[in-house]
């Protein structure tokens, strides 16, 4: 990068000085947010109401500790982690056997089935959850962690089943 730029001319020089300048500008821009929150957080709400740009006067983590008293993120978290693990070993478990199916064998009808799931993907997400939500809750599973389970299936069924398509059809056959 040095030699490419004693190569320059001096204006080219300048140009290229203006543009790592205005990139500069633009990461400052995209981190200055994150960086406030970071510095908030260790603030007490006095410090942040009196002068948020300010650093803290002394760091303390009572902020966290007090978030974690008033609200279980913890076990929120958990469950989150819960709830995908279950719903992605499913996913993989049922839709790798489909995958491999569509990958490797023949049968009547397979090339129509495969076009209506490529063409089920054109179809939002957002269209496809208050179906979903309803026979979850016909099924009597709304506000349970099975009928988030379930849902997330359904919902990711369509990606998973082309993506487990692709990765068989690329194992080899003596395989």
């Amino acid at each position: 990068m040095r030699t490419k730029f004693r190569s320059l001319s001096a204006g080219g020089k300048i140009g290229f000085v203006v543009k790592y300048l205005f990139l500069l500008l633009c990461v400052a821009i995209a981190l200055f947010p994150i960086l406030w929150v970071i510095m908030s957080s260790f603030k007490t709400n006095a410090e942040i109401l009196s002068s948020g740009i300010s650093l803290p006067s002394s760091f303390s983590f009572i902020g966290y500790i007090q978030a974690l008293e008033i609200s279980p993120i913890l076990r929120y978290f958990g469950n989150s982690v819960v709830i995908t693990l279950a719903a992605t070993f499913l996913n993989v478990l049922f839709l790798s056997m489909a995958g491999y199916i569509f990958a490797r064998c023949q049968f009547k009808g397979k090339n129509l089935l495969y076009f209506i799931l490529s063409l089920s993907l054109v179809i939002p997400m957002t269209a496809l959850m208050h179906p979903v939500f309803m026979v979850v809750r016909t099924l009597g599973m709304a506000d349970t962690m099975q009928g988030l389970i379930w849902g997330y299936m359904a919902l990711n069924m369509r990606m998973c089943l082309l993506l487990l398509r692709s990765t068989c059809s690329g194992f080899p056959r003596s395989l």
